[in-house]
């Protein structure tokens, strides 16, 4: 299987499995850096920002062995 289709076969699952069924784009994570760095996140210490798209948490089941099988 050419290694192009293998790829879009993986971003296939990971939007099927991601709640907002998109994959993330690089503003998104600069929309998140943009906010930590600016003044509307000054009282905002110690604290995980997590930009997944829900996939994380809305995941049905364990994430990592939906993960781990095979996509064929």
């Amino acid at each position: 299987m050419p290694r192009n289709a293998i790829i879009d076969q993986i971003k296939d699952f990971v939007i099927k499995i991601t709640p907002l069924k998109r994959m993330g784009e690089p503003l998104d994570i600069a929309k998140g850096v943009a906010f930590l760095a600016s003044s509307d996140a000054s009282f905002i210490t110690g604290a995980n920002l997590l930009i997944d798209g829900g996939i994380l948490l809305n995941s049905p089941g364990d994430l990592n062995s939906a993960l781990t099988k095979p996509f064929i």
